[in-house]
């Protein structure tokens, strides 16, 4: 459940606190945000060569999700559970440049594209590349990484 997952890999605490059992409660590192948001969009993207995907410019889907909460003024690792919170209802949902969720609540409709990959290959030298240069770890080094990018997609839906 992706508000969950999201929730332990910014915030050690969470998992101490929820009783994450396994590989993952021995890991302290914390991912950021910013981190997150790149594994779980920009890199998969990038992975399975969506140029229109997972990047916020010019000739991109605009396809975003919007999330109620202040990165600026929150501790995702000491209120997760408000992040968890703000993951599991997007404010706003954008696909296309249309809303879709306003406020929470669905308000529009868009279909979208299912793409079937091959999730047990690794990534590419040139994926890992590009994450070195955006990410704040090195994403070989990190077990938390390694975790959420290793067999995550089995299908995106896009």
């Amino acid at each position: 459940e992706y508000p969950l997952v999201s929730t332990w890999l910014v915030s050690s605490r969470s998992r101490g606190f929820m009783n994450v059992g396994g590989e993952l409660s021995q890991i302290e590192e914390e991912l950021t945000l910013r981190d997150l948001f790149i594994i779980t969009r920009s890199a998969p993207a990038a992975s399975l060569r969506l140029s229109g995907k997972g990047r916020l410019s010019v000739g991109a889907d605009a396809d975003i999700a919007v999330y109620d909460f202040n990165p600026e003024t929150m501790d995702p690792s000491r209120d997760y559970e408000k992040l968890m919170k703000a993951f599991s209802r997007a404010a706003y949902t954008i696909k296309s440049g249309e809303v879709i969720v306003k406020d929470g609540e669905v308000v529009g409709e868009t279909r979208g594209k299912t793409f079937w990959v091959n999730s047990k290959s690794e990534p590419s030298a040139e994926v890992l590349s590009r994450m070195e240069r955006y990410l704040s770890f090195d994403p070989r080094q990190s077990e938390a990484a390694d975790k959420a990018l290793k067999g995550l997609y089995h299908y995106v839906e896009v």
